[in-house]
């Protein structure tokens, strides 16, 4: 009732000539929430109706001058109160006729004096809500009156734009003919223009590819011979000269290959692979190059990865080790001091995938806020005195930002200019369900395996080299005869397998791109011609760059590894020494049990560092330092039971070890790793004094007098070197 009592017909009108009755009536409806006007008369009614609407006119019948009847009839006659509920009121016991003519003159309902309260509100709350139903249904017809006047101009309107739409349609329908006509011929065109681009297209990537093929034959001629020469007796000005020479065909030769890597990527050509690989391994391969480089600036070069993070991991090592090279060698190459760390956090793998984030940080120049949008395009650098100042082409971090989308990856970067910069990326590499297992007889240049055979076990071999270059045909013919092995050297295909008719040779280095018959096509008539009863014979592929699928097409052509130009003397005699090829007798000797592992001498580190005998006494120095530095790092952390810290100690040292080929040492530095400082507190303090007895006789080792080694070895002093933290 009260929700009635507040609509806008609610307003109830009481007539009666009675004072006590309308006073009476006024104050139980107006208790009821509902709005209550009065009239003594059927004349003021009248006036009352005239100005307002009303819900409910409650009339008496007996009144003065106008009564109820006369007063009903008048009502109805007024267009604002035609359809306006009347209620009589009347005295008990009234004439029955006229309820009769109560009803003619448009009353809808009687109530009997003394009025009931109870039957009063009942009916009035029910007359109430009726008025407003019809008010309601009343403003929604004229809504809809409204609606259809609308909908009918609407129609009109439609009507003729209808009528305006067909004739534009007809004009429209020519022109679309004529439109039709024009696109056909645009699009004849355009194929042709397509296919004209795509034949561009080809013919520049065979062009790169042929212009990469002469660059690079030449470069690796340099860089080869210079090593060549680099191996001989020569003054310190001549080794200045030639590593000079050396350092700047590397230079030039890894600008090529960033060109080269920017095109294939912009052409969609770029495959990348998805092996199991060694996690550390990988970092170790692109950390450690840096560090020499970062020692003669006096930085700190660190790097390490969580301890939860899983050892083997599946993606591509290769672009991996590019990213990494490419941030942390530019890290190094703007800090003028203080360190550039890498940092890999693994979290836990989740089916099968493992989410990695690596940071590398530098406290060098920085990167201003207004550069860092434009840091990852290529050939642009933080501005032009960046560029003059620190060289370099500005693609390293292009090339890394694309290989990491590639990945499915992202990075970034947080810089603050005159305190250094972060770069961050992410990959989500699989999780090896096991450790790799090597190919049989597949053996990578790059690979460094402590399982590699002396010079002392090999024979002279006789080697066929198939190479189309005069250059690289005679550094390998060098180095090989050197080591004693005699060579034999073929510039075509047919040539070699000509060769191989005619006698045996122990070994063919074969290069892939050959002019008509290529490499593998070579291996695979040789592997055809075995078949027939001749002796098998080990293949050695010679590629340009180990590109996705190389290694697989070499295995299958019947191939037993791969060496990548340009050509390493030390890689190349390796890679040969790793076949296996031993002397008469050796084999047996093979089979006795192995000797325990030794450790170096001051002469076999001499011969690792080029010679170079005063870089070997500040290397031996810090071993000596740092290494002592990792044993007490072990003990404290034994005291104090600290299982993290033990095991990175342990790494650490035996990373030091290993970098200095001390084997025995670092075996027993790995016996430590896996030991629990709390459980194990005995056995682990044992061990480290073994390890203190044999870093012991290292350190004298390394200091023993030097032999005076020939004029002109020793190269420039150079600042100290930090080891990594691996």
């Amino acid at each position: 009732m009260n929700a009635v009592a507040d609509s806008p017909h609610g307003s109830i009108l009481v007539v009666d000539d009675e004072p006590r009755n309308l006073r009476a009536m006024e104050a139980l409806l107006c208790a009821t929430g509902c709005h209550v006007e009065i009239a003594a008369s059927g004349a003021e009614a009248l006036r009352r109706i005239l100005r307002t609407d009303y819900a409910l006119i409650l009339l008496d019948v007996r009144m003065p001058d106008m009564d109820g009847f006369e007063t009903a009839g008048l009502i109805r006659k007024l267009k604002r109160s035609r359809h306006t509920p009347i209620v009589f009121l009347t005295a008990a016991g009234e004439h029955a006729d006229w309820v009769l003519r109560g009803y003619g003159a448009g009353a809808v309902d009687y109530l009997v004096k003394p009025v009931d309260p109870e039957v009063l509100k009942s009916k009035v709350a029910a007359f109430l809500e009726l008025s407003s139903h019809s008010a309601g249904l009343a403003t929604e017809v004229a809504r809809q009156r409204v609606a259809q006047r609308e909908l009918t101009r609407t129609k009109d309107d439609l009507e003729v734009k209808v009528r305006e739409r067909a004739a534009n349609l007809i004009s429209a329908h020519e022109r679309l003919r004529q439109e039709v006509q024009q696109r056909e011929r645009a699009e004849a065109e355009l194929l042709v223009a397509k296919r004209t681009a795509e034949d561009a297209n080809r013919a520049k990537s065979e062009f790169l590819a042929s212009m990469s093929h002469e660059i690079r034959t030449p470069m690796n001629g340099i860089i080869g011979l210079t090593q060549v020469v680099l191996d001989t007796p020569l003054s310190a000005e001549q080794r200045e000269c030639l590593e000079l020479v050396r350092a700047s065909g590397e230079s030039l030769l890894a600008i090529v290959n960033d060109i080269l890597d920017l095109s294939k990527i912009e052409a969609g050509r770029l495959a990348i692979e998805h092996i199991p690989f060694q996690l550390q391994e990988c970092i170790d391969e692109a950390m450690k190059p840096l560090a020499i480089v970062a020692s003669r600036k006096g930085l700190r070069l660190t790097w390490e990865i969580a301890p939860q993070t899983p050892p083997v991991v599946v993606g591509d090592p290769v672009r991996l080790r590019q990213i990494v090279t490419n941030l942390a060698g530019n890290a190094v190459k703007f800090t003028s001091r203080g360190a550039v760390t890498l940092r890999v956090q693994g979290e836990s793998p989740t089916d099968g995938a493992l989410a990695c984030l690596f940071s590398v940080e530098d406290t060098g120049i920085g990167i201003p806020a207004e550069q860092q949008a434009a840091i990852f395009a290529p050939f642009r650098q933080g501005d032009s005195s960046t560029a003059r100042h620190y060289g370099g082409t500005g693609l390293g971090l292009p090339i890394s930002a694309r290989l990491v989308t590639l990945m499915g990856g992202r990075i970034w970067l947080e810089s603050t200019p005159g305190e250094g910069t972060t770069f961050h990326f992410t990959l989500r590499l699989g999780v090896a369900a096991e450790q790799p297992l090597e190919t049989p007889r597949l053996v990578a240049a790059t690979d460094g395996a402590a399982g590699s055979r002396s010079a002392g076990e090999m024979r002279p071999l006789s080697v066929l080299l198939v190479e189309d270059n005069a250059v690289n045909r005679r550094l390998a013919e060098i180095v090989l005869s050197r080591r004693g092995h005699t060579v034999a050297a073929a510039d075509t295909a047919p040539d070699a397998l000509r060769a191989l008719a005619e006698r045996y040779f122990d070994l063919v280095l074969m290069d892939l791109q050959l002019p008509g018959m290529d490499g593998i096509s070579a291996t695979r008539a040789i592997r055809a011609a075995e078949k027939g009863g001749r002796r098998r014979v080990p293949v050695l592929a010679l590629t340009a760059h180990a590109l996705p699928g190389v290694r697989e097409q070499c295995l299958e052509a019947g191939m037993d590894g791969y060496l990548t130009k340009p050509l390493k003397p030390a890689d190349l005699l390796e890679a040969v020494e790793r076949l296996g090829l031993l002397r008469p007798g050796a084999a047996a000797a093979q089979a006795a049990p192995q000797a325990a592992p030794r450790d170096p001498d001051r002469w076999t580190l001499l011969e690792e560092v080029g010679g170079d005998a005063l870089l070997l006494e500040e290397i031996c120095g810090l071993f000596a330092r740092e290494s002592a530095g990792q044993m007490q790092a072990l003990r404290t952390a034994i005291d104090q039971g600290d299982s993290s810290s033990f095991a990175r100690a342990a790494h650490t040292l035996r990373g030091m070890l290993r970098s200095v080929h001390a084997a025995a040492a670092e075996q027993l530095a790995g016996t430590l790793q896996p030991l629990d400082p709390c459980g194990q507190r005995d056995q682990a303090l044992g061990i480290c004094e073994r390890l203190e007895d044999s870093l012991a006789v290292l350190r004298e080792r390394f200091a023993a007098p030097q032999p005076s080694a020939p004029s002109g070895v020793a190269g420039p002093r150079r600042p100290t070197v930090s080891p990594p933290r691996l």
